[in-house]
């Protein structure tokens, strides 16, 4: 359960990101997150940065159940 919110918690990384470095220098700590902000917010591209956030949503579920299905015990 904690690998599972460990890797799900870092697709949400976005605050301590956007208040330090805003994406970085030529966007070199740019997360999908604040990508996200940028494209929304920034560039007006309502439906990439909507397909951005469709993106974070199906990768954090896949991982998910990937993780699940890595540490699965048997016999339950």
């Amino acid at each position: 359960m904690c690998t599972i919110f460990a890797v799900v918690g870092s697709f949400k990384t976005f605050d301590m990101i956007y208040v330090l470095t805003n994406g970085g220098p030529s966007h070199a700590s740019e997360v999908p997150s604040t990508l996200m902000i940028n494209l929304i917010f920034g560039r007006n591209q309502y439906g990439l940065g909507s397909a951005v956030a469709v993106i974070i949503i199906i990768l954090c579920f896949a991982f998910a159940i990937g993780i699940k299905r890595i540490f699965k015990v048997e016999g339950e």
